[in-house]
């Protein structure tokens, strides 16, 4: 934010005080902000606001207000919730719940610092990201009809992860849907390059398979502490991810389970019929092979154990997912206390919530 920004707080819409500038995109530039209403109600938001040379542009104004359309109908824990998309004057903004974390690849860069992240850290916020993928996949509009939203960009940056131990999906602003009213041009790649499934590089068509791919990508690096697909341009990059052979986790880490290398191994499957056709199936796999992986471990019998007492109870989303609600706090209950930033990343005497980029959502305006 600009020093005059700074000495005189811009006010949008007259009741979002803007605080700062917490990251830029091409489009856009994501604000701390204090929303102010009657009765002294305030609390502290996320506003996403459109550059102002792309909010005269129709093009780029569908794109925007079809993200926020989109996010809007997905309500679940592990993902961030859309509150309202504003219009006023020549200001275009998004108002999102506010988390107080670490994008997953600011994590990760911290985590090299110190022993990576751990693995049952790891397990918990791939089963998380999951969850909320599954809930985006599963969305529906008003008359109840399926959106059919795919993200297509699930990639370290668009997962947040919380203080409170929760990872959760952001940034659904290059997500498609086939109710979408603003349509992707014909052959054109949307989305990081080398999270992309083999099938989206060739020009298929993108849905819920491919996110899982990309969140096996994810999952990968986590684990493995490093890229997986990587190239001196985006020709050698492309050949590797329709290419190149890709080796387990454990190939660069020591004390990965064979079943969390078989889980991921499928998820990265370049043959559609192998890989998992959901992000609920890929999440049920993990949380069922990999005990530390559980958040609900601690909390009673295991889900093969519920389902044969006839006893199970699963809370969904409000859009019917049909996936275990991840409710904050539950992370920290899995084995290893999987915080989001884990004591070793903090140097003696420091709050790991403290450390450069965490943010807090008790600051006052």
């Amino acid at each position: 934010m600009s020093r005059a920004e700074e000495s005189e707080p811009v006010v949008l819409a007259g009741r979002y005080r803007l605080l700062e500038a917490l990251a830029t995109g091409g489009m856009a530039t994501v604000y701390l902000a204090r929303q102010r209403g009657r009765a002294g109600f305030a609390r502290t938001v996320a506003i996403k606001r459109m550059h102002p040379h792309f909010a005269g542009q129709h093009d780029f104004k569908a794109l925007f207000i079809d993200e926020a359309r989109l996010a809007a109908r997905i309500t679940h824990p592990n993902v961030v919730q859309t509150l309202d998309v504003v219009e006023d004057d020549d200001e275009l903004f998004i108002v999102m719940e506010y988390i107080r974390g670490l994008p997953l690849s600011q994590l990760q860069k911290l985590a090299d610092l110190g022993h990576g992240i751990p693995v049952d850290v790891a397990c918990s916020i791939a089963l998380n990201a999951l969850s909320g993928l599954h809930s985006a996949h599963e969305a529906k509009d008003e008359a109840g009809h399926p959106l059919g939203i795919v993200h297509r960009d699930v990639s370290p940056q668009n997962i947040l992860v919380g203080v409170d131990g929760v990872a959760r999906l952001i940034d659904f602003g290059v997500a498609k849907a086939v109710s979408q009213l603003h349509t992707t041009r014909e052959g054109e790649l949307r989305g990081k390059l080398a999270y992309m499934a083999p099938e989206q590089i060739r020009g298929g068509v993108a849905d819920r398979q491919t996110d899982v791919f990309s969140a096996a990508v994810v999952i990968w690096q986590t684990i493995a502490g490093r890229r997986l697909f990587v190239g001196n341009n985006d020709g050698e990059l492309i050949y590797r991810l329709l290419e190149a052979a890709v080796v387990a986790p454990s190939t660069h880490r020591q004390g990965v389970p064979a079943e969390l290398d078989r889980i991921v191994m499928k998820g990265l499957s370049r043959d559609r019929s192998v890989r998992y056709a959901t992000a609920l199936e890929m999440a049920h796999d993990l949380e069922e092979s990999v005990a530390f992986a559980s958040q609900r471990s601690r909390l009673g019998p295991r889900r093969g154990a519920r389902r044969a007492e006839g006893a199970q109870q699963s809370t969904e989303s409000a859009d019917g997912a049909g996936i275990p609600a991840r409710r904050p706090g539950h992370a920290r209950r899995s084995a290893g206390d999987p915080r989001v930033v884990p004591e070793h990343l903090a140097r003696p005497g420091e709050d790991p919530a403290d450390l450069p980029g965490c943010r807090r959502s008790d600051e006052r305006a």
